[in-house]
């Protein structure tokens, strides 16, 4: 009988699952989804599964509701157009509050505080051309005698913050129609002279580099966005430290901060663990 009993409480003592953290793909996020990770192995001293290919926003936010991915870092304006389906509010601290609390109503998914990313899509053009043309500012580029070709993501494109924006803004005079392909191929198009100009973020590492420039929005265009680690209500309750650990990265990060790291990773092919854990390291924890 006792046998017994000790095999029921041991059967109801299971551990919890592992916590999963996820991400889109792309290297500036991965790069904020494995310091998260990493923090989190320091903190809860258990092993976290990541997944880090897991698609956009969409994808994401079905993940969080089914708890197949417990965290995910993601940017407000995104969640805004995506998810609720709203016009997006200049103001990104607006936003933010809208998004953290429409989250947790619709969904019991906690929209954590900003990490300190203030990130805004980025035209991208060639350094040489963008010398070679004298342009700075999407205004200039509108206006220049080049006929653009143009390449972006199909998030890009869907977004009323995104392709729509840009040509209701500033008109751009395209060459051909527009170009869809995965973000990881956007920059050795440019490169290979495939297309001229590009839509990224701000935060992509090969801005890091010299063989690239941005085109100013100097029209506003683009809003400021928000990055937060947006995480399911239930997975938070499962340990008490798990909350406080994540909220320790609020404000750690910089779109400097985050580019750079991305850099090393995309462009210098640093190992993805190394990076991460030199930039806690930076932060002090």
């Amino acid at each position: 009988m006792t046998a017994v009993l000790a095999a029921g409480a041991s059967g109801c003592a299971r551990k919890a699952p592992p916590l999963v953290v996820g991400s889109n793909g792309a290297t500036d996020r991965n790069v904020v989804a494995e310091v998260t990770a990493q923090l989190l192995e320091k903190q809860l001293g258990t092993p976290v599964i990541r997944k880090f290919d897991i698609g956009g926003t969409q994808i994401a936010y079905e993940s969080l509701m089914l708890g197949t991915v417990n965290i995910y870092p993601e940017e407000t304006n995104a969640v805004v157009v995506a998810i609720l389906k709203e016009p997006i509010d200049p103001n990104p601290d607006i936003v933010y509050e809208r998004v953290r609390g429409e989250m947790q109503r619709l969904a019991r998914i906690v929209a954590l505080k900003p990490l300190g990313v203030h990130g805004r899509m980025a035209m991208v053009i060639r350094a040489s051309d963008q010398k070679a043309g004298g342009m700075t500012t999407l205004s200039q580029a509108a206006k220049s005698k080049l006929a653009w070709t143009l390449a972006y993501t199909n998030e890009f494109e869907a977004r009323n913050d995104g392709y729509t924006a840009l040509m209701s803004t500033y008109k751009l005079p395209l060459q051909v129609a527009p170009r869809a392909m995965p973000a990881t191929t956007l920059y050795p198009a440019l490169m290979d002279n495939q297309v001229s100009m590009i839509a990224g973020r701000d935060t992509d590492g090969p801005l890091e580099g010299e063989g690239f420039a941005v085109l100013k929005d100097d029209l506003n265009a683009f809003g400021e966005a928000r990055t937060c680690l947006f995480a399911g209500q239930e997975a938070l309750g499962r340990d008490p430290r798990t909350r406080p650990a994540l909220e320790a990265l609020s404000g750690k990060f910089t779109n400097d901060s985050v580019r750079r790291a991305a850099y090393r990773v995309a462009v210098m092919k640093g190992n993805l663990k190394d990076v991460a854990e030199q930039m806690l390291k930076d932060m002090g924890l």
